[in-house]
């Protein structure tokens, strides 16, 4: 099985590993990047979208988030979380 396979049949499940104490983890890492309202972010490995939330409150509406992951499977499922505009998904190895 090739890598795309994999996380293409992972993706309908993947969020379900989310905790609330994960989440937070996630977020306070997310902090510590000092990304600043304004910043064009590149998002490699998005996944399913988990960071996404984080990221958009970093750079606010004047940032722009690329989302690139190598399964189409886990961007469909970032899409149907209906991120805003600012967000933008890509398919790419």
């Amino acid at each position: 099985m090739q890598l795309q396979e994999y996380f293409d049949q992972l993706a309908p499940t993947w969020d379900r590993e989310l905790t609330p104490e994960r989440l937070k983890c996630l977020g306070n890492i997310i902090k510590e990047l000092g990304i600043k309202p304004g910043y064009h972010v590149l998002d490699i490995g998005s996944g399913t979208g988990v960071l996404l939330p984080f990221l958009i409150a970093e750079v606010g509406d004047e940032g722009r988030i690329v989302a690139l992951d190598l399964s189409a499977e886990m961007l469909i499922q970032a899409q149907a979380k209906d991120f805003p505009p600012m967000v933008g998904l890509a398919q790419a190895d």
